[in-house]
């Protein structure tokens, strides 16, 4: 059986625009993504709005995982 681990990073923030340390903050402007396929994947988010975002942009479903 062969697993497929796939990372997505947030997108841009005010703050990472800046080169400064971001705090919880949206995202800067609304992505234009496209959803990605999720065939029986597990998708996991950090609590993070700009994380959280990026997931429902791809359309993923993610869960929120604190530890992350």
């Amino acid at each position: 059986m062969t697993a497929r681990l796939t990372l997505i990073a947030q997108g841009a923030t005010l703050a990472t625009r800046r080169a400064a340390f971001p705090a919880d903050e949206a995202l800067f402007s609304a992505p234009i993504l496209s959803p990605l396929p999720a065939h029986g994947a597990l998708a996991l988010a950090s609590p993070r709005q700009a994380a959280v975002q990026t997931a429902q942009a791809l359309g993923l479903g993610a869960t929120i995982d604190p530890l992350l």
